[in-house]
């Protein structure tokens, strides 16, 4: 089944929960970026707000866990201690970490 957000489930007729989840952008790409220097994980951001994370060790996306953005992401850069800030019009800027499982370790509200 295909949810709204993007996410398909994949189900299976011996159990009453997903067997598998696959997640993807539902609304258009407006911000990607990768990381340095071993480019092994890749950022996309849509226009909803929604980042997921790409990682090459098993190469599927996953949605980036804590408070996302509410509005469209602007741009998603890497920083030289191996985090990710990312930018967009719900007038935060969130730092995203790898090492925590990417997730969204801190906001901050621009104005």
């Amino acid at each position: 089944s295909l949810s709204f957000s993007g996410d398909l489930n994949i189900l299976d007729v011996r159990s009453s929960s997903p067997s598998r989840t696959l997640y993807g952008h539902q609304n258009p790409i407006t911000a990607l970026s990768t990381s340095q220097p071993n480019y092994d994980t890749f950022f996309s951001g849509d226009s909803a707000g929604r980042v997921l994370a790409t990682s090459a060790e098993d190469g599927l996306p996953k949605p980036v866990q804590g408070t996302g953005h509410k509005g469209l992401v602007v741009d998603i850069v890497p920083t030289r201690t191996g985090q990710f800030v990312s930018a967009a019009y719900d007038d935060t800027v969130k730092t995203i970490s790898r090492e925590s499982g990417f997730s969204c370790v801190s906001t901050v509200f621009v104005s």
